[in-house]
């Protein structure tokens, strides 16, 4: 039996590894699937029960971004025979590549008892009408004695929109997704190896953050680049859905005249610039990826 991960385990410290031996039979399993463009019951069976077991012990409930994509691509039985390698199967392959690489293969550290560091809390929004297209985040960092709370706003780059435009329908779905990497981005190491609490609107961004599947391709793509962050940070993330009215960012994803009603937030809200994914990442997952990873 072929075993995923490896497990060190001290009296303080839980560290989680994937077996160089398992990730190398997952590509290459792949990889033959997609030369002889064909694949069958039992070794679709199989990477799934391989990877399920590897990225969900690494990366805990984010670990469902593959496998839950795999569930639904992969699914079939004894009666359906072969299939071919679908256009799906080839995006799921290209992710892994990126992950499942000697070198930059994801590892897990969990501190026994109390965390090394307190959590993070995070709010995300946007909005889309005719004149603004705005994405709005508020944090809140326990980690100090008195909690400070950061807030950042800013709109989608035309060439961004232009994009969204041409290949979705609703932009304001896309928009929210790509909030939550912005506020991702923004925070960056602060986010490192802690537990961070993630809330979000509507239901389409929420559950994309989640499972790391969507039948819009854009919504894919955006949602591909916020699992990579999470891994490359090791982040320990939990993602809820929030209402609406009980989201404290839709006010900061407006536009400045619309945002009266902050000053009388207490405590009051330290303003800061909101970081953007670039261009070039956007189109390369991989190189923003390995960034990540080394910065």
């Amino acid at each position: 039996m072929l075993f995923a991960t490896s497990l060190w385990l001290t009296l303080t410290e839980c560290s989680i590894a994937p077996r160089d031996e398992c990730c190398e039979w997952i590509l290459c399993e792949l990889e033959r699937c997609r030369i002889a463009n064909s694949r069958t019951p039992g070794n679709a069976k199989s990477i799934k029960g391989k990877l399920s077991s590897l990225l969900q012990s690494l990366c805990g409930r984010m670990g469902r971004t593959v496998t839950m994509a795999l569930s639904l691509v992969l699914r079939c039985h004894e009666s359906h025979g072969v299939t071919h390698f679908s256009p799906e199967l080839k995006d799921v392959q290209f992710f892994l590549n990126i992950i499942l690489e000697k070198g930059m293969r994801p590892s897990r550290k969990i501190t026994l008892g109390a965390p090394a560091r307190p959590h993070v809390l995070i709010w995300t929004d946007a909005c889309d009408d005719n004149k603004y297209r705005g994405r709005g985040l508020v944090s809140v960092d326990t980690d100090d004695s008195s909690p400070h709370c950061t807030m950042c706003a800013v709109e989608c780059p035309s060439w961004l929109l232009t994009t969204f435009k041409v290949q979705c329908s609703w932009v304001i779905w896309v928009l929210e997704m790509l909030a939550g990497l912005c506020g991702l981005l923004t925070l960056g190491q602060e986010l490192r190896g802690r537990r961070v609490y993630f809330f979000c609107d509507p239901s389409a961004s929420w559950s994309s953050m989640i499972t790391g599947y969507s039948s819009s391709k854009m919504m894919a793509r955006v949602s591909a680049p916020f699992q990579l962050f999470v891994t490359a940070l090791n982040i320990d993330l939990w993602v809820e859905l929030v209402n609406t009215d009980a989201n404290n960012t839709d006010l900061i994803s407006r536009p400045r005249s619309g945002r009266g009603e902050l000053s009388k937030t207490i405590p009051p809200l330290v303003e800061r610039p909101m970081i953007f994914i670039s261009k070039e990442e956007f189109n390369d997952p991989a190189l923003f990826f390995f960034k990540k990873w080394w910065e």
